[in-house]
């Protein structure tokens, strides 16, 4: 399923029925209440849901991710940085009618770019509370183009996330984890991980190829693989985990306080 994420229930909703195993293109849905729904129908059809956030099955995350479990204690938090412009991202298209710039279609950065909220959640694990700010735009939208987060997760540990999607200067991608002596940092334009501390730098090189059509591919294989195992409740809670910081971080942009997730 890969239709503009508003869309996303109805087409579940028809295919579900038939308990046809589903991948959908994140995030999930585009509300809490699309959200509920959803986790009715996987407990009563049983069915594997898989979602695309292909960047799980980067070589360097999964790196990452191992190094930090040797050390999760002393990670302190982890700052990450998302600078795009959409407007380019459809150069045949007025930005404005883009789904990406539609409230109605499941647009605005929170649901478009949350590959970097699901990383979080997937390094550190469940959030406990998020606070939202919305940072200038010149973009014509009726969605949120750029926000400040801070996410708590449940560990203690800290995730403070940019999302822009109207930078029209700078366009990078890339989180640094800040432990008690030294830092990890992902960039998504580098192959190698970095190491730095005060006296030297150092890196961490994946086995395998970091290419983005690589990464597609691991994730096709993951998919293959876990096809052969039935779906569980506890799948799903961990399916969703962006998905309730989207939305705890949707009702934060309204009341400008910190909500619980």
């Amino acid at each position: 399923i890969c239709n503009p994420t508003s869309f996303h229930i109805k087409s579940i909703k028809k295919i579900i029925k038939n308990k046809i195993n589903i991948l959908i293109e994140k995030p999930l849905v585009s509300s809490s209440r699309d959200l509920k729904i959803l986790e009715r129908l996987h407990k009563k059809y049983k069915i594997n849901l898989f979602l695309g956030y292909m960047l799980r099955f980067d070589p360097r995350i999964e790196l990452i991710k191992s190094k930090i479990k040797k050390r999760f204690n002393s990670i302190r938090y982890a700052n990450f940085i998302l600078q795009t412009y959409m407007p380019n991202w459809h150069p045949w298209e007025k930005y404005t009618r883009s789904y990406a710039s539609n409230k109605k279609l499941g647009g605005g950065v929170l649901l478009t770019c949350s590959h970097e909220i699901d990383l979080a959640t997937f390094l550190f694990g469940p959030a406990s509370e998020v606070l939202c700010t919305r940072t200038k735009s010149f973009l014509k939208t009726n969605v949120e183009n750029s926000v400040s987060l801070i996410i708590k997760h449940k560990n203690n540990i800290t995730s403070n996330i940019i999302l822009d999607f109207s930078s029209r200067s700078v366009n990078k991608r890339n989180f640094e984890i800040i432990f008690d002596k030294h830092s990890l940092i992902w960039n998504f334009s580098t192959p190698n991980v970095l190491i730095k501390t005060s006296k030297k730098n150092s890196y961490l090189k994946p086995k395998r190829d970091t290419s983005i059509d690589k990464i597609y591919f691991y994730q096709a294989n993951d998919i293959h693989k876990r096809l052969k195992k039935s779906a569980s409740g506890k799948a799903f809670n961990k399916l969703c985990l962006a998905e309730k910081v989207i939305f705890a971080a949707k009702k934060s942009l309204k009341s400008k306080k910190f909500v619980r997730v």
